[in-house]
């Protein structure tokens, strides 16, 4: 099989293209009048989406992802203090972070853990999913109550058992087993 013909300049005639010289001169766009003719007013800094959550009857209300910041942060303020007790979660791998998918799915799955639908923020804006954060620390704290004696409970168990397995020690009397016949 072959390539088939090949194209050579020789074989096309070309038409010339004109490019432009780098003196020529360039029109200057950014003079050009606007369409109205009209002066532009300075715009207004826009409001923000969303406005300052209420406190109702003493409690503060908060969004899911400011409670797992909050969650996210040392008592004591020192972020180099690694002590547990310093902290208001750790995770297995050692972090402190609380993730908000985290807030979000207690939330969806515990009946708890409550949320409040249709609170009016500062702006006028309808607020859904927000907790209270007497409530939402209470339920925090509750839950890590919780944890901690799952943990206690799990160990004494652990113990029980290991100390059960000490004294049902199998021993063998001489006398149950009878003759013993030595194979050849």
């Amino acid at each position: 099989m072959g390539r088939g013909k090949t194209v050579t300049e020789a074989s096309v005639a070309l038409d010339e293209v004109d490019v432009p010289d780098v003196n020529d001169e360039i029109e200057d766009i950014t003079d050009a009048p606007t369409g109205s003719g009209q002066e532009e007013k300075p715009k207004e800094p826009a409001k923000p989406k969303r406005g300052d959550l209420p406190t109702i009857e003493g409690d503060e209300y908060i969004t899911p992802v400011a409670f797992a910041k909050l969650l996210s942060q040392p008592l004591d303020g020192n972020p180099e203090n690694d002590d547990a007790s310093n902290w208001r979660n750790t995770d297995k791998n050692g972090s402190h972070v609380v993730p908000p998918q985290m807030i979000y799915s207690y939330i969806k799955s515990s009946k708890e853990f409550v949320s409040y639908d249709g609170i009016v923020d500062s702006n006028g804006v309808v607020r859904n999913n927000l907790l209270k954060l007497s409530e939402a620390n209470a339920y925090w704290d509750g839950r890590a109550g919780k944890a901690a004696e799952r943990a206690a409970n799990a160990k004494a168990k652990a113990e029980k058992k290991a100390a059960k397995a000490e004294t049902s020690t199998t021993t063998v009397d001489a006398e149950s087993v009878g003759e013993v016949v030595e194979a050849e």
